[in-house]
């Protein structure tokens, strides 16, 4: 959004806020400092679907707002009073819902840029521009990968492989990657290498380095990407242990595993960076096959992540729950939220009412789902060249998964 406005001759200023001192999304301290700084239109990428009361207070203090979100949208009386871009919102005739924050983004950007007065060859080469990042983020947020979505991440995959920016060919230099890449390359090689900054830091470094125009800059930006990754791994496998112990000793019959920081109930030093928590969610989650939520105390406030399974819609959840929550808000799926205080146990007992309820009937063991039984002769170049066709995977469209039998493993 900003290469597209600064290149419409627009005066642009970002603003990420912090996820460790300022959480998701707007808030009245952001607004104050946007304001401050001279701006008088306030565009948001990926949240602000929920933030009503914001909304109002920017205005009243004379500043326009549009937001462009993905999340699931509040009712009509809910909804802020401003420009809405969001295929989730009601009224809104756009007729493919699944694009990801990054995505409804760029639906602006192209927008803007194909009402200029710019030619047809310049409109072309400013939207081509930013494809990359269009992958990179509608793959990093595990959105749907049928429909647009996988065009458009193919085609910010050929602009990845054929022109990449400066600041990516840094950082698949540290990962030890070479081109061409594909969305496995993005997806777990990539995005954690640029999340690490918003987990353990702020995402502004991560920022820098998608938009460096110096190598040198651009190398050290990496690197330092790099060695925060590192880190972030060593923790998320620590916290990941202590918490896969308690689950085995006393969690077994819980249909929902809730788990709690150590400094969350008694007085200790022992924390859990809030920035790793969602990673630890998902992990459990994948491990055990149930809903996992991780609950961690930051900058004096008791916030949680949650991942989720098909059959369990967490945000739903959260829904029926919204009276213990200072704030929450995320997808079926993902969610994060703010916890009350004095109302955290009330909060755990109700969501695994919920989900006993909701689960009472599902057989949550993993299951491996089989597409093709292939024999070995089948299993050529030919092949190999035909599943590509499918691609880019992931959500939705995961790899096909096939069977051999009497099969022998030479080698």
């Amino acid at each position: 959004m900003s290469e597209s406005l600064q290149a419409l001759q627009a005066k642009v200023a970002v603003w990420i806020p912090s996820r460790l001192g300022e959480g998701y999304g707007l808030n009245q301290r952001i607004i104050d400092e946007v304001i401050a700084d001279g701006c008088q239109l306030l565009i948001t990428v990926d949240n602000g679907i929920k933030s009503q009361a914001e909304v109002a207070y920017a205005q009243e203090q004379g500043l326009a707002v549009i937001i462009t979100d993905h999340h699931t949208a509040p009712e009509i009386a809910a909804l802020p009073d401003c420009l809405i871009i969001n295929p989730m919102a009601p009224n809104q005739g756009y007729p493919y819902k699944a694009l990801a924050g990054v995505g409804v983004a760029f639906k602006l950007a192209t927008a803007l840029i194909n009402s200029s007065k710019l030619g047809s060859e310049q409109k072309k080469l400013l939207i081509d521009s930013v494809l990359d990042l269009v992958a990179i983020g509608t793959v990093g947020d595990c959105v749907s990968l049928l429909g647009e979505n996988r065009d458009l991440v193919k085609q910010g995959l050929t602009r990845l492989n054929h022109r990449p920016r400066l600041g990516i060919n840094e950082l698949l230099r540290v990962a030890g990657l070479q081109l061409p890449i594909n969305e496995w390359h993005i997806g777990w090689q990539i995005v954690p290498r640029l999340n690490v900054a918003g987990r353990l830091a702020h995402a502004n470094s991560a920022y820098q380095l998608l938009i460096a125009k110096d190598k040198t800059e651009a190398r050290a930006s990496a690197q330092h990407l790099q060695e925060q990754n590192i880190s972030r791994q060593n923790m998320t496998k620590q916290i990941l242990d202590a918490c896969s112990r308690q689950v085995e000793t006393d969690m077994f019959k819980h249909q929902i595993l809730i788990l709690l920081a150590p400094d969350v109930t008694v007085e200790t030093d022992t924390s859990w960076p809030e920035g790793v928590v969602g990673l630890v969610a998902g992990r459990l989650s994948e491990k055990y096959h149930k809903p996992a939520v991780v609950i961690c105390r930051s900058e004096g406030q008791l916030k949680g992540s949650a991942r989720s399974l098909e059959q369990f819609n967490i945000v739903q959840a959260l829904d029926q729950v919204q009276d213990c929550l200072e704030r929450y808000g995320g997808h079926k799926m993902a969610a994060g939220f703010t916890v009350k205080p004095d109302r955290l146990e009330e909060l755990i007992d109700r969501l695994r009412v919920l989900a006993a309820q909701a689960l009472v009937e599902v057989d949550l063991r993993p299951q491996l789902k089989i597409d093709a039984e292939l024999t070995c002769s089948t299993i050529d170049d030919k092949l190999i060249d035909q599943l590509e066709i499918l691609a880019p995977f992931g959500t939705d469209n995961q790899q096909p998964v096939f069977i051999s039998h009497d099969c022998q493993i030479a080698g």
